[in-house]
This record gives C-alpha cells, sequence and structure tokens, in this order.
C-alpha cells in the first residue's frame, strides 16, 4: 500500500476513535474494560466497593438504585420489612449522577442508597430464620402501631391537628444532654474510641435519642426460650433459634465509621448466616 494511502487510512482509524471516545465519555479502552469486568451486585458488596465502583465509573447510582428496588420487590411480600419507598429514587440518583458527572461529590457516601429504620417488635414470627408466626396470644402479633383498633389508642384524644412534635421537641435538650454530651460523646472523647460495641440492640434506645447512627452486626444463632405462663409456648411448637448480634454506635455523621468496623467485623468472624429463605 502506498505511504500517502496507508497515512489516509490511519487519520480515518484515529477519527473513528476520536468519535467513539466522544460518545461513550471515556476513552475505547475503557469501554472495553467496562464490557469486559465482571457485573457488581449490591447483594455481597461494601460500601467502600460500591465507593470505588463510582468512582471508577464502573457502575452509576441509578444502576445501584435499580439493584435495590428489584431486590426490594422480590422479597417485600414475604419479608414485610420496608414500609415505603421514596417514588423519586431514581430521580434523585440520576441528578447525583450529573453531579458526579461534573466533578461534584459532596460526601464519601454520595450516590449510594439509604434505609432508614426505626426499630419495633414484631413478634417471633418475623424471624427469617423460622417464618412461623408467634402462637402466643399475648405477643404481638405484628399489627401497625400504634392500631387503631386498640383500646388504649381509641382512649387517647389526638392533639390539633394530630401535630404530635411538641412531645418530641419537649424532651429534646435532655436527650441531648444526656444521651449525647455526657452519654456518647463523653464516653468516646474519654477513651478516645471510634465507636461503643454493645451486645445485641441494647444501643437502641441511647443511640436513638440524640439521633446517633448504630449498625448491628449479625454474630449468633441462640436458642428461643419456652416461656412460662403467658409467654409460654404451646405444646408441639419448638421455636427455632432466633438471631443475635453486636451494634455498633457513635456519634453524629458516623455512619461511614459504623459500616467500615461492621464490615470488618463480618469478615474476621465470619458469623453471619444468610436465611435460608433470603440468601
Amino acid at each position: 500500500m502506498p505511504p500517502r494511502s496507508r497515512a489516509n487510512r490511519l487519520a480515518r482509524v484515529t477519527l473513528a476513535l476520536a468519535v467513539l471516545a466522544l460518545v461513550t465519555g471515556t476513552r475505547p479502552a475503557a469501554a472495553q474494560t467496562r464490557r469486559t469486568a465482571r457485573p457488581i451486585s449490591v447483594a455481597e458488596t461494601s460500601l467502600a466497593d460500591l465507593r470505588t465502583a463510582l468512582k471508577q465509573r464502573r457502575i452509576t447510582s441509578r444502576a445501584i438504585v435499580q439493584q435495590y428496588l428489584a431486590r426490594i420487590a422480590m422479597s417485600e411480600d414475604q419479608l414485610n420489612a420496608v414500609i415505603t419507598v421514596n417514588p423519586h429514587a431514581l430521580a434523585i440518583a440520576d441528578s447525583l449522577d450529573r453531579e458526579r458527572a461534573a466533578g461534584r461529590v459532596r460526601g464519601p457516601l454520595r450516590g449510594t442508597p439509604i434505609a432508614l429504620n426505626d426499630t419495633g417488635l414484631t413478634g417471633y414470627g418475623m424471624n427469617p430464620w423460622d417464618p412461623r408466626r408467634d402462637p402466643r396470644e399475648l405477643v404481638f402479633d405484628g399489627r401497625p402501631v400504634p392500631d387503631p383498633k386498640d383500646t388504649a389508642t381509641r382512649a387517647c384524644t389526638p392533639p390539633a391537628g394530630n401535630d404530635n412534635t411538641h412531645f418530641l421537641d419537649a424532651g429534646r435538650p435532655k436527650d441531648i444532654l444526656l444521651s449525647a454530651t455526657n452519654g456518647i460523646d463523653a464516653a468516646l472523647a474519654a477513651h478516645q474510641l471510634d465507636a461503643l460495641l454493645f451486645p445485641g440492640v441494647s444501643s437502641a434506645n441511647i443511640g436513638a435519642r440524640p439521633g446517633y447512627p448504630s449498625v448491628t452486626v449479625p454474630y449468633a444463632l441462640l436458642p428461643v426460650a419456652q416461656g412460662t405462663g403467658g409467654l409460654a409456648f404451646p405444646p408441639g411448637f419448638t421455636p427455632r433459634p432466633a438471631p443475635f448480634g453486636v451494634t455498633f454506635t457513635a456519634s453524629a455523621y458516623a455512619e461511614p465509621t459504623l459500616i467500615g468496623l461492621a464490615y470488618a467485623l463480618e469478615q474476621a468472624t465470619k458469623k453471619r448466616v444468610a436465611p435460608p429463605l433470603f440468601p
């Protein structure tokens, strides 16, 4: 092939590659890496790995949210664990993807979805290792709280406009003083700790009062006592072992630290046992 023809052909190939780079937003080599890279699943991927994948553009916030929404949709009819899902979750994910593309990342968890959790008694029948309903009449059966059919609820006079916020605001300064300033914050500072470790979910009360985060790590399956009196299981019903975990609690905005500690403990102990219905 004459030199001029080879040069023209090389120029056309170079131009085609440049156009491909503009369309995909990356170099062709990087695009090939993305096509051959192993798909990212949120099921067992740590937040640190998701953050790295977002930074490397191997996944988008929208794709992460879609995976979580799919898992919720597949399991919610059996777990009944999610009260509501933000209807704008995908739109928010898209906006965060645009921010990241523009080079604006405002925090280590930016772009990863979160679930806001509250603690409530759901009865032994909600143990995922034993999905049978609790047969004891005196045990809470999973109805919503407050239950509109409950006698005590009907006896209460609702506040004007059903606004209960003043009840929360009244005790807020006391909660901050006792649970935060002279509680968790004081213990962390005095002993130079990153977090506090509690058995089970015993820190749920003290941490929730000032609004501090907690992360519980599965640790063991423990036998369930047969109980006595009204709390005794009926003859012929043998409860299966129930999960027991340990909880890390720290100050405000310590979620990244707590998640890191929880993940490290889970990987070091290998105590996590996936429920048989939801591996």
